[in-house]
């Protein structure tokens, strides 16, 4: 309860915990391949820095969000991020959408991802080469030996 508290006095609806899965997911997607948001996002939108549904799905696609997530729900969360119902999604609606559900810092995220690649490898879903590489280039996304 006091949770859900806390949450509404950050304008976070507590019953749309799907939507900070999303945000959550969106930014460990972006920070594993070392890309902030607006410049990864901005790939997709309109000179006006809008976004359409389909560019969105695009890059969510682009991301492999899209193997997580079903159409529908990108869409519910496409419609949720456009603050002003203008039917098309502004970057800028984006990112205040994400950072108000998404509180962590990078260094959270790389745990979570590193966390994520040793969960798989126990699992045996990746290889430790697959392991090794997706670490590499978590640490070196540039591929630069320095």
């Amino acid at each position: 309860m006091i949770n859900d508290l806390e949450k509404m006095t950050k304008n976070i609806d507590p019953t749309k915990e799907w939507i900070s899965d999303v945000c959550v997911d969106i930014q460990k997607a972006l920070v594993s391949q070392n890309q902030s948001m607006y410049k990864y996002f901005v790939k997709y939108a309109n000179k006006d820095d809008r976004i359409e549904k389909k560019q969105f799905h695009d890059a969510l696609a682009d991301l492999r969000l899209t193997e997580i997530y079903d159409h529908d729900t990108l869409d519910n969360f496409y419609y949720y991020c456009d603050i002003n119902k203008s039917g098309v999604l502004s970057l800028n609606e984006l990112q205040k959408t994400i950072r108000q559900y998404c509180q962590k810092d990078i260094g959270e995220f790389i745990e979570d991802i590193i966390d994520s690649l040793a969960e798989r490898l126990d699992d045996k879903k990746i290889n430790f080469q697959e392991f090794e590489e997706e670490i590499q280039r978590l640490v070196n996304p540039k591929g630069n030996d320095h």
